[in-house]
């Protein structure tokens, strides 16, 4: 059989929406079965000779085995800045097992990529535009119930914690930590265990443990999910109009919302409210 090489269709486009169909670790054990087999093709018959090599061609009647092939763990990375999503990268491509099989800048594509793509992680950031970490992730747990969450934040509420587990996330991870925690929390996840960075669980401990908290910690712990995503985007400021639209809600009830948390909060005007979300770091000053 003529055609092009193995090696030059690993760098093509048809390999890569080859590989989007299986894992991309057993797509490079096929190539490479390919290679020492010294089987050529055109681009059309490349994937063909995929499947023959990972027996999913049934009806071919050829059983190859699959004994070469590396398990893979497919990772999907949510964060709205991209230097934190190729970090990750960086700190991932180490392991052969471990395949990004894909990443969003905001809430709304995540949810709409891990319906599409069933990744057996999604590492969310929680202050993402559109849609924030917690509610995204409660949506992919609905439509992916396989899809493992670990939050990924700056954030060490322990009212975001709590929200955060009963929202189905099963991981809980500092940025500052990362470096050094987040390939042991995918391990964990791998296994279908939790995993709650040390710093974390302390910040939690001794938040109950101290009776006489500021006030800034106890007026965060009044306010929810839904109630953070409004101030956050009050802050990033978009209009009330913007913000209905963004997450499909009316504009008077995001006026309910802002009155609500002026009162929760103690304070009386819209520019006290954004001093509130940069001191407690909803969002970056």
């Amino acid at each position: 059989m003529h055609g092009r090489s193995p090696a030059r269709f690993v760098k093509s486009e048809m390999f890569k929406r080859s590989a989007g169909k299986i894992c991309a670790c057993e797509a490079y054990d096929a190539i490479s079965w390919l290679v020492s087999n010294k089987r050529y093709g055109t681009s059309e018959q490349y994937p063909l000779l995929i499947n023959e090599r990972l027996s999913l061609n049934l009806g071919s009647g050829i059983d190859l085995g699959r004994s070469g092939a590396m398990p893979c763990l497919r990772i999907f990375i949510a964060d709205d800045h991209d230097l934190i999503r190729r970090g990750i990268k960086v700190l991932f491509s180490g392991n052969p097992a471990w395949n990004v099989c894909g990443e969003a800048s905001d809430g709304l594509e995540s949810v709409a990529q891990c319906e599409r793509l069933k990744p057996d992680v999604a590492i969310l950031d929680f202050n993402m535009p559109g849609l924030n970490g917690l509610e995204a992730a409660k949506k992919i747990r609905n439509l992916s119930p396989q899809t493992e969450v670990l939050m990924l934040t700056i954030e060490s509420s322990n009212q975001l914690m709590r929200e955060a587990v009963a929202a189905g996330v099963r991981g809980y991870i500092l940025k500052r930590d990362c470096d050094r925690e987040l390939s042991k929390a995918i391990k964990s996840l791998e296994s279908h265990r939790t995993y709650f960075t040390d710093s974390a669980v302390e910040e939690m401990i001794r938040g109950r443990q101290n009776g006489k908290r500021k006030r800034s910690e106890t007026l965060d712990g009044l306010l929810t999910a839904r109630e953070r995503e409004i101030i956050k985007l009050i802050s990033e400021g978009n209009s009330a109009r913007k913000i209905a639209e963004s997450l499909g809600i009316s504009s008077k009830t995001v006026e309910t919302h802002r009155q609500n948390l002026l009162r929760k909060l103690q304070i009386h005007n819209t520019p006290d409210l954004m001093r509130y979300a940069i001191r407690n770091h909803i969002v970056s000053p």
